[in-house]
């Protein structure tokens, strides 16, 4: 019973080594310090721990870094064929399809059976070959696949430099028949810069709910469009969207701008979105100037309230103006 117990003490202090050399390596892998990681790992390997699949994913990673392709390569081979099943293997088949495209080696997505890995072939090709690479996201775009891979599939085509790419991506921008693709195709459009702004003004002409302007606004102030959104802060006919142009004009630093909108605005609800999206912005000077000219006792407190919450020259200095 003794030389049980001690052997199952011995073995459990084993696991901890393990554990605490694997623990190891990933912090060396994460400080870049890829040799003396694989050092730790091959030892892991070695010892055929519960860890070695993981151990020799690592190691074929480190590898990689390091410069040495075949080795990695060497070492996924070698993990397919002792731990073919391990969970670990579809984090090391994408690393070997990364090394192989990175090594100029052409991936034919179609090959791929594994829906990650196809797109990853895909996004593989879209520099290279774009013409062949688009239609098959716009397939998987119009497919049955998850939802999970279309996002994926809109976010590769929405990071191409190619216009035919972003052509596709505001075609599912302008649709409505997938409401979350939709929106998630604005938002991108947002990502990818002003470039897309007219594309992104066609969406929000072409008829589209207030729920979808309401986004094309968001993607405005995504890109820095200060333009766009002062003409629709200043000419919306629907006020929610109005006011929702002000607040991202605000969020975008578009001071002057808002300076400027303020005089001509008709309702106290408006002005007082101005006087929030000026705090916003930053637009100390622009507030002092709203304040010294309203003659409304209830919006000068207004734009007082705001200026007091500001650390800045311009607020300072008024403050002491009213003060004495």
């Amino acid at each position: 019973m003794k030389r049980i117990l001690a052997m199952t003490a011995m073995a459990a202090l084993m696991m901890g080594a393990d554990e605490k050399n694997y623990q190891a390596a990933l912090s060396m892998i994460d400080s870049k310090e890829y040799s003396e990681a694989l050092a730790k790992l091959r030892a892991e390997i070695a010892s055929a721990s519960s860890r070695a699949d993981a151990a020799m994913y690592w190691s074929a990673y480190a590898q990689n870094k390091l410069g040495e392709r075949a080795t990695a390569l060497q070492l996924i081979a070698d993990m397919q064929a002792k731990f073919g099943k391990s969970s670990w293997m579809g984090d090391a088949k994408a690393l070997q399809l990364e090394i192989n495209q990175a090594s100029g080696k052409k991936i034919s997505p179609e090959e791929q059976a594994d829906e990650d890995l196809k797109l990853m072939a895909i996004q593989g090709l879209m520099n290279a070959e774009p013409e062949r690479s688009i239609p098959m996201l716009e397939q998987i775009l119009a497919s049955q696949k998850s939802m999970r891979l279309k996002k994926q599939a809109l976010f590769v085509l929405s990071q191409s430099g190619s216009a035919k790419a972003i052509e596709s991506v505001g075609r599912i921008a302008k649709a409505n028949g997938n409401p979350e693709m939709q929106k998630l195709a604005i938002h991108n459009l947002g990502i990818g810069g002003r470039k897309n702004g007219a594309m992104l003004e066609e969406v929000y002409k072409s008829g589209a709910d207030a729920s979808v302007k309401k986004e094309v606004l968001h993607s405005y102030m995504i890109m820095g469009d200060k333009e766009r959104l002062a003409a629709l802060a200043k000419d919306e006919q629907d006020e929610a969207l109005r006011l929702q142009a002000i607040h991202w004009l605000g969020v975008s630093g578009g001071k002057e701008a808002l300076a400027q909108l303020y005089p001509g605005e008709s309702t106290v609800k408006a002005k007082k979105e101005v006087l929030n999206a000026l705090f916003i912005g930053g637009g100390a000077k622009e507030l002092v100037q709203v304040a010294r000219g309203e003659k409304d006792a209830a919006l000068k407190k207004e734009a007082v309230r705001w200026l007091s919450m500001m650390n800045s020259k311009e607020s300072s200095d008024y403050m002491m103006e009213i003060l004495k």
